[in-house]
């Protein structure tokens, strides 16, 4: 396909994280056309806590931080993944830890410090890692609430028919589900450049057929900003 046109920045993130990504690109997102299509919505869910009272919190996203204190769990410790999941602890009332870059780094960190439990990983009905069942497998007993649900989401008309326009498209995707999620909107004429959070993420975006494919150097918010700009780079000149 012709590279004759700039490209669009599709985010598939909800409106207000893809409005801070794109602020925190600064003049790599300077002059692009952007469109949000988020692929899931996050929904409020009520769950029944567990009886014993736990040591500490895991917090893997600031969705999971905001389930928490919809439950009245705060203020406690809490064991975050990402900076971004920090501060809204935080600013919640919660007392995180310095937070680990991923899952793996925090099932790591928490297996080395050995924490008495119980722990309680306030989650999304979808998650990797299995994060609670190896923590208690390394013998720290960790139970798991479901505090929100993922629904899937369609694709936004603007989203859509840029991806079978004729310019190419950056997409950056943070998530194995997000990448399925994308390939379930159909098939695409416009060249792709891809910027995946990990390589997890970049093994199941394949089914994209990306003319290019950036994995970032770490599996967070300013990762994901460096692979971008380089996806970007790439979409500009072919």
């Amino acid at each position: 396909m012709s590279h004759n046109a700039d490209p669009v920045l599709i985010l598939t993130r909800p409106a207000a994280a893809a409005a801070r990504f794109v602020a925190e690109m600064g003049d790599d997102a300077r002059g692009i056309e952007v469109f949000t299509s988020p692929v899931i919505g996050i929904e409020p869910l009520a769950p029944t806590l567990p009886d014993l009272r736990p040591q500490a919190l895991i917090l893997t996203s600031e969705n999971g931080a905001m389930a928490a204190a919809r439950m009245g769990l705060g203020p406690m410790a809490a064991h975050v993944v990402g900076p971004r999941t920090e501060e809204v602890a935080r600013s919640l009332g919660f007392r995180p830890h310095p937070p680990a870059a991923d899952a793996e780094e925090l099932i790591a960190r928490l297996v080395a410090l050995h924490p008495p439990g119980p722990l309680l990983h306030v989650r999304g009905e979808h998650a990797s890692g299995a994060v609670g069942a190896r923590l208690t497998e390394a013998g720290i007993p960790t139970l798991e609430v479901i505090g929100y649900a993922q629904r899937a989401l369609p694709p936004g008309a603007a989203a859509l028919a840029a991806l079978s326009g004729p310019r190419p498209v950056v997409l950056p995707l943070f998530s194995p589900r997000s990448a399925a999620l994308v390939i379930g909107w159909g098939r695409f004429s416009a060249d792709l450049h891809i910027a995946a959070i990990s390589p997890a993420v970049a093994a199941r975006a394949v089914d994209l057929a990306p003319r290019s494919m950036v994995i970032a150097e770490t599996p967070d918010g300013p990762g994901m900003i460096e692979a971008t700009a380089i996806a970007m780079a790439r979409a500009r000149t072919g």
